[in-house]
């Protein structure tokens, strides 16, 4: 949710007793406790068997919104109920990820991406090194099969140009993981 958009809850409260919606007196509000600790009361107004109210959210941060209700049942019994939900606000929160609703096809692709760098990373450093490569062997994983899994699973992950620092230090540390300094 953006910043300074209003929040309407999908779920709105509802009170029941005994799975039937009481109709006795009651009374229905929401304390909001905003990033930084502010509260403020919200009161909730009855809409059929449920109940329903908005804020803005002026500041980015995790909002807790906690509904409350109290009463009396049909038979004259004192009630009180709660519930605390929360809300996250952030910058873009109302955007829509690319490609519409629902889709995490750009992160899925950048995370793809990374693994296929690394993974093709490895290969070079594997292609240059006689020890690794027989260290490898030694574990039972054979780097041919490697390399074809990795053409396999790569075929559509655009090669980086050069690699990285952080995929230099994965490859340092496999190095280490294996025995092999050089």
């Amino acid at each position: 949710m953006e910043r300074g958009a209003g929040l309407r809850p999908a779920r709105r409260p509802a009170l029941t007793d005994s799975g039937i919606p009481l109709t006795a007196d009651k009374t229905v509000w929401a304390e909001i406790t905003r990033p930084g600790g502010a509260v403020s009361t919200l009161a909730l107004t009855p809409d059929g068997d449920e109940f329903t109210g908005s804020f803005v959210a002026h500041t980015i941060g995790d909002h807790q919104v906690r509904a409350r209700a109290g009463g009396r049942t049909a038979r004259g019994h004192l009630f009180t109920r709660e519930r605390t939900l929360w809300a996250g606000v952030w910058r873009g929160g109302d955007t829509p990820p690319r490609g519409g609703p629902g889709d995490v096809g750009g992160a899925l692709a950048e995370h793809d991406r990374r693994w296929c760098a690394l993974l093709r990373c490895v290969l070079l450093t594997l292609a240059g090194n006689d020890r690794l490569m027989r260290r490898w062997s030694e574990y039972g994983l054979d780097p041919k099969e490697f390399l074809q899994c990795v053409k396999a699973l790569c075929r559509d992950a655009a090669p980086d140009s050069g690699a990285s620092g952080e995929v230099r230090r994965l490859v340092a540390e496999l190095r280490r993981t294996v025995g092999d300094e050089g």
